[in-house]
This record gives structure tokens, C-alpha cells and sequence, in this order.
């Protein structure tokens, strides 16, 4: 006789997509772009970055009316949005940042009250705060102080980062996994899952984020050339910087490698009923092995054209991949996404 149970996986019914091929690829296409800005972005010329910018943005903002199109536009809602984004940018590019983070608080609370008031769907909400980040992101390359200030640079870079990661979510969230795929995800599973996947997230974001302060600490070559030690030392001292940050970064990374092989292996079984999702843990099991050894080809060879961004474009799938296992693994178990809502046409059975 079936009985109610929590230890096994739920059984869920398919779910509507939110949207198509469109979005789809628009969403792909602001990702590489990003991805490609973050790698190279000390290598384009002025002009050459600034067209890809510009790219970006104006993907955004098709993504952005794409949704409101499909999901009761409101003439009230552009028009303020686009009207309070111009006047904060108005605001940053005079210098006047006190008013213009006012407006940027008032504005991320009204996203917030206005989606869960309004019930917008997930990729509605996710597309209006890509918009909002694009525009905080457009106002800030405007500032003088990201050229002569390392903090606000890595600062920056950081947020677009999270960019990065929220417009792979975008590009996700309207897949066929994500609506009608069940995880294989149990009672005694679940915390474990959650535990490791967001400790492997954010261990490796915040590896990202010391290699951006390494980039502002080296100069022609790194610091120094061995591997196992930094300048001849096993633990150098916080100053100089730029020995620390290379010493913190190898020792980080090292670490972090090893979270990653050990979450790539055990996701192996959560993703194991996922086929779009079942070659991510075989990838990250490939990955950190290339970053290690892309590290060390930089170390070793200094600072030429192909070793560094390579390593970066590998950090930033690494980054994306462990987000998208982080999402799955919370949708999966607060019913967002994946596993969905329980059917109650379907008895939840023991086996």
C-alpha cells in the first residue's frame, strides 16, 4: 500500500517552458560574449572593447523586452525603468554616487516586491535584474576611479562575475532539464548536496576574485617562477604583495581543485537521471587538472598571450559549471526547478 515517504526521490510532473529557441540563443550568445570580455578584456583595443559592450547590453535589453512582451508589458514599468536607469547613469558619469546608490537600493527593492507581488515567472525576474546589473555595470566602466584604483577594479570585476553567473541561469532556465527532469536526490542526500555545492561555489569564486587581485600585483612577469614555494619561501609574509597573492592563489587553487574533483565525483549520482546535465561531473573532473596545469605553464613561462587566458576561460567554466550544479541542486530541492511541485494525482511510494 503506498505510504507518504521523504527518503526516496519524488515522482513530478513536466512543468511549461517559459520561452523557446529565442531566448535560448539570445541568452547564449550574451554568455560567450561576456565570457570572451572577461578573459581578454586587457587585450582588446579601446574600440574593439567597447563595440563588445555594447554588444552585451544590447542583448540584455532584447532579452529584457523579449520576457516583458510575453508576460503583461506595462508602458508604466519601461518607461520608469528606462527613465530611472538613464538618471542614475546621468548621476554616476557627474560624480554624484551617494543619490545614484539611493536610486539603486530603491530600485532593487522595487524588482524585489514587484516579483514576488506580481508572481513573475523565474526568467521575467532573472532577465529585469540582467537589466538592472547592465546598467550598473555600463555606469561603473564610466568611472575614473577603476584606473587608478586596484580595490574598486577587482570590485568590479567581481560583479561582473556574478553577471557571468546570472546569465548562465538565464540561459538554463529554460531548458528541458530544468522543467522536467528529476534529480536523484534523497532525505539523507540532500544537506550533504547542499552543503558541498555551495561551499564548492563559493571556495572557487573566491579564487576568481584573488586572481583578479594577482593581475593588479604582477607586472611583466609573475612574482616568482617556482611551483611548491613563492620566492623561495614556503609561507612569505604579506608584504610584498604581489609574493603573497601568488602564494595565496597556488595554495587556494590547490584546495579548491580538490573540492571540485570531490563534488564532480559524488554529483556523478544527483545529475545521474539528467541526461543535458550528466556530462558536466566528467568535465569538472577534467577541469581543475587543466587550470592546475595551465597555472603552472604561467608560472613557468611568464606572462605570454595563450597560457593566462586560457586559464581564465577555464576558470570561468569551472565558475559557471559548479554554479549550474548549485542551482540545480536548490531548485531541485525547494521545488523550483527540476524536481518541480509533487503531483497529487501520483502516490509518493517506498521502495
Amino acid at each position: 500500500m503506498p505510504m507518504p515517504a521523504t527518503d526516496t526521490a519524488t515522482e513530478h510532473r513536466p512543468r511549461p517552458r517559459e520561452s523557446g529557441l529565442f531566448s535560448f540563443i539570445t541568452s547564449v550568445l550574451v554568455v560567450a560574449a561576456t565570457a570572451t570580455s572577461l578573459a581578454f578584456a586587457h587585450e582588446w583595443t579601446p574600440g574593439t572593447q567597447f563595440l563588445l559592450l555594447r554588444s552585451i547590453e544590447l542583448l540584455v535589453l532584447i532579452m529584457y523586452f523579449w520576457q516583458f512582451s510575453r508576460h503583461n508589458p506595462s508602458f508604466l514599468e519601461a518607461a520608469g525603468i528606462l527613465l530611472v536607469g538613464s538618471g542614475f547613469l546621468f548621476l554616476v558619469f557627474k560624480g554624484d554616487l551617494l543619490p545614484a546608490s539611493v536610486i539603486a537600493f530603491m530600485a532593487l527593492a522595487w524588482l524585489v516586491v514587484t516579483w514576488l507581488a506580481r508572481r513573475w515567472t523565474l526568467l521575467r525576474g532573472l532577465n529585469t535584474l540582467a537589466l538592472f546589473m547592465v546598467i550598473s555595470l555600463a555606469s561603473l566602466n564610466r568611472l575614473p576611479v577603476l584606473k587608478v584604483s586596484a580595490t574598486f577594479d577587482i570590485s568590479h570585476s567581481t560583479l561582473c562575475q556574478v553577471f557571468f553567473c546570472l546569465l548562465a541561469l538565464i540561459a538554463f532556465a529554460p531548458s528541458r532539464a530544468w522543467h522536467e527532469v528529476r534529480m536523484k536526490l534523497n532525505g539523507t542526500a540532500i544537506l550533504m548536496a547542499r552543503l558541498l555545492i555551495t561551499l564548492l561555489f563559493l571556495a572557487f569564486f573566491t579564487q576568481l576574485v584573488i586572481g583578479d587581485a594577482l593581475r593588479h600585483t604582477q607586472h611583466l612577469y609573475p612574482a616568482g617562477s617556482d611551483i611548491l614555494t613563492t620566492h623561495g619561501q614556503l609561507f612569505p609574509p604579506t608584504d610584498p604583495a604581489d609574493i603573497f597573492f601568488l602564494h595565496l592563489h597556488k595554495c587556494w587553487g590547490f584546495t579548491v581543485a580538490l573540492l571540485v574533483l570531490t563534488v564532480a565525483w559524488k554529483s556523478r549520482r544527483w545529475l545521474g537521471n539528467v541526461p543535458r546535465l550528466r556530462w558536466i561531473p566528467p568535465a569538472l573532473l577534467i577541469m581543475p587538472i587543466n587550470q592546475v596545469v595551465l597555472g603552472t605553464c604561467v608560472i613557468l613561462t611568464g606572462k605570454n598571450f595563450w597560457a593566462p587566458h586560457l586559464h581564465a576561460l577555464n576558470g570561468l567554466g569551472i565558475l559557471v559549471l559548479s554554479f549550474l550544479i548549485t542551482v540545480s541542486v536548490w531548485a531541485a530541492t525547494t521545488g523550483i526547478g527540476l524536481l518541480g511541485e509533487p503531483s497529487p494525482d501520483k502516490p509518493i511510494t517506498v521502495s
